[in-house]
């Protein structure tokens, strides 16, 4: 249908302009997001007002609860930013139906899940080669603060290795095998992702360019009085407020990876291949 169209256009329109903002700023403009969100349900409004198909517009109110809900887990969990939860709302609204996928928005959150995690180990790849020598003297510093867990990791890989050849059950090996990987792998995975986040994600801003949603690194006081807690979802506009007319002049924040690119990408893929998991098998 050309109101399918019209949609889609819109959506990937939206798409393309949150991922340069994003890329380029850190931010996306909420003018995109609730362009992309009321777009979809009042095109679909004038739709079913037209034609008498309501279900056409309550399956976009659906899809936009739905991408709410999610979107919500994902940035209480502190997954990604306020940004990104608005867009995946706009797009509940936009591609809730589909004429050739039935089932998109649940194709697109088993792709993001795919494509998000790629996305994300090349941009820390990015960030720690960009950062080489920080990165390094994170690992280091991380290793040697860990002595104790070290030595035990490797006491209970050598244990696990060992059993190997006490144990006649192939089945039961390749377990213990994949066990033992995992427990490596898991652990130095983590000092990894722990040094790229300490040596490229944090950076020291003037107060002057802090934006609402920020995650500052640190408690900040003023006259006593604690006005940010570190373990807070991000900045709000009264904390904001507080903060630029105060005496402090500077503050450490955590930049997220930009992930919009990533639901362009995601959104892109599940358009052209469907759901990927299920086209390989």
């Amino acid at each position: 249908m050309v109101i399918d169209i019209i949609l889609l256009i819109i959506g990937i329109t939206g798409l393309v302009a949150a991922s340069i903002f994003d890329i380029k700023t850190k931010e996306v403009p909420d003018w995109i997001s609730y362009s992309m969100i009321f777009s979809g349900i009042f095109i679909r409004l004038l739709f079913s007002v037209k034609t008498f198909i309501f279900s056409y517009f309550f399956i976009g109110l659906l899809g936009f609860f739905i991408m709410l809900i999610l979107g919500n887990l994902m940035y209480y969990t502190k997954q990604w930013g306020g940004g990104d939860t608005k867009i995946m709302m706009g797009l509940g609204a936009i591609f809730a139906t589909l004429p050739d996928q039935k089932f998109f928005l649940m194709s697109l959150v088993i792709n993001l899940l795919i494509v998000g995690a790629i996305y994300g180990i090349i941009w820390s790849i990015v960030l720690a080669i960009k950062n080489k020598d920080k990165f390094k003297k994170e690992v280091k510093k991380r290793i040697s603060e860990n002595k104790k867990i070290n030595i035990m990791i490797l006491f209970l890989l050598i244990i696990l290795f060992g059993n190997l050849f006490l144990i006649n059950d192939k089945t039961v090996r390749i377990v213990v095998l994949s066990i033992s990987v995992l427990i490596g792998v898991y652990y130095y995975l983590l000092i990894i992702i722990k040094a790229i986040e300490d040596s490229s994600m944090y950076i020291v801003v003037p107060v002057s360019k802090l934006t609402e949603g920020d995650w500052v690194a640190n408690n900040i006081k003023l006259n006593h009085k604690l006005i940010y807690k570190k373990s807070s979802l991000g900045l709000t506009k009264d904390q904001l407020q507080i903060i630029k007319h105060s005496k402090l002049r500077k503050v450490k924040i955590k930049e997220g990876i930009p992930f919009i690119p990533s639901i362009f990408i995601a959104t892109l893929v599940t358009l052209i291949f469907g759901n990927i998991i299920q086209s390989i098998i």
